[in-house]
Parts: structure tokens; sequence; C-alpha cells
């Protein structure tokens, strides 16, 4: 389980990230404070990702397997971090992220059906408080990291 949640805690804190350092990467894509109408995509891309592959990604992880549907979910991520990262056009900023938050929003239905099927029902409340508390400390730590690279 401590891969699966390291994943969700990654996933859920590079959906804030960015918010913090929008105006740094705007900077990097030369648009100005003015252009942050065409930036929004930056992050809305991400959360595009992220909702549309919740309810699937779950389902196709009972049929084709947990662990291979999670390492997919975690080599898309990568990619479109990789992506994001060496990107020199707006476009390729907002493809890289999409792509990142495809992985990152398959990681948390994934996760949570491997605690399901590691634990037995009576036993399934704590592990999946700590992967739901995990998901939520991203969301904290997500602005912070954010700010700290910015700084």
């Amino acid at each position: 389980m401590g891969f699966a949640a390291t994943g969700v805690l990654v996933a859920a804190a590079d959906t804030y990230v960015v918010v913090v350092a929008l105006p740094a990467i705007m900077g990097g894509l030369g648009l100005g404070i003015q252009d942050l109408q065409r930036a929004t995509p930056i992050v809305s891309g991400y959360l595009l990702g992220y909702v549309a592959v919740l309810p699937l990604l779950g389902r196709l992880s009972d049929v084709a397997g947990r662990r291979p549907v999670l390492v997919g979910c975690l080599a898309a991520f990568a990619t479109g971090s990789v992506v994001t990262a060496t990107a020199h056009s707006l476009g390729l900023v907002v493809a890289g992220r999409a792509i990142a938050g495809l992985g990152g929003g398959g990681m948390v239905p994934v996760t949570l059906a491997l605690v399901a099927d590691a634990w037995p029902i009576e036993r399934r409340g704590l592990p999946l408080g700590i992967v739901g508390a995990v998901q939520e400390l991203g969301s904290v730590l997500g602005p912070l990291y954010g700010a700290a690279i910015v700084a």
C-alpha cells in the first residue's frame, strides 16, 4: 500500500503545486498577467484529466489487474510531468498537464481497489482512511511545495 499511497500523495500535490507556481510558469512561457485566461488550461487540463479517469480506471483495474493499471497510471503521470517540465510552448505545457492528470487521477481508484483487495471488510476502514488522509495531505503540501519552488 505504501507505494500506491505515495503515488496518490504526489498526484494530489501536483493538483495544487501549479496554482502557486502559475505566474512563474507563465513568465517562462513569455506570458504576462494580462494573459492569465490563456494560462488557465495549465491548471484545468490537469484537473480535467484527473476527474475524467476516476470512474473508468477502477473498472479497468477490475478487468486488467490492479498492478498493471497502477504502473500504467504512474507511467502516464511521469510522462506528463516530463512533457510539462521540458515544454517550451503553452500547448505542450497544457498537454503535459493533461497527461499527468490522467495518470494521477487513475491512481486514486486503483489504490482504493488495492486496499479493498488486501484487507477484509471488517479491517478496511483504517487503510482506506489512510489513503484518504494521504490524498488530502497532498492537497496541503502541493501549494507549500509550489511556493518553495517559486521562492
